[in-house]
């Protein structure tokens, strides 16, 4: 019975886009079993993790589609994730309108350098930043 139930678990792991919990709760087992069969059987390790690798180059694609339509939620979130970006601390953006705005000058020069070497149009990209500096709040 353990094959067809680890088959089972397998196809609904991969519909559930690798949630534990709730591939668990469709065929029926417990997570301590998922993670005996994890242990005890080198075969559905790796289908496991074929599966989660699969997710996650899915994700990724949806993730450079957004990229690529200059979604700016995206690219900071790329950034964060995968390139040289670090994010000025806080309380300098907030502390005096020139500081502020030399701090946002900062963060659109750092966006502007990492997002060019790795994606996208330098020309696209001004018109994000542009796009950026007129956000309410951010003062020229």
């Amino acid at each position: 019975m353990k094959p067809v139930q680890k088959r089972q678990f397998l196809k609904v792991f991969k519909l559930k886009a690798g949630n534990i919990t709730k591939s668990c709760d469709a065929v029926n087992i417990s997570r301590q079993c998922y993670y005996n069969w994890l242990r005890n059987d080198l075969d559905f390790l790796n289908k496991v993790n074929e599966i989660q690798a699969s997710t996650i180059d899915e994700v990724e694609d949806h993730l450079m589609q957004l990229i690529r339509s200059n979604h700016p939620g995206s690219i900071m979130f790329y950034l964060k994730c995968k390139g040289d970006y670090t994010e000025p601390p806080r309380f300098l953006v907030q502390n005096a309108d020139k500081e502020a705005k030399i701090m946002i000058d900062h963060v659109i020069n750092n966006i502007i350098s990492v997002v060019s070497k790795h994606i996208l149009d330098p020309k696209r990209l001004k018109l994000i930043a542009d796009e950026i500096k007129t956000i309410p709040g951010n003062k020229e």
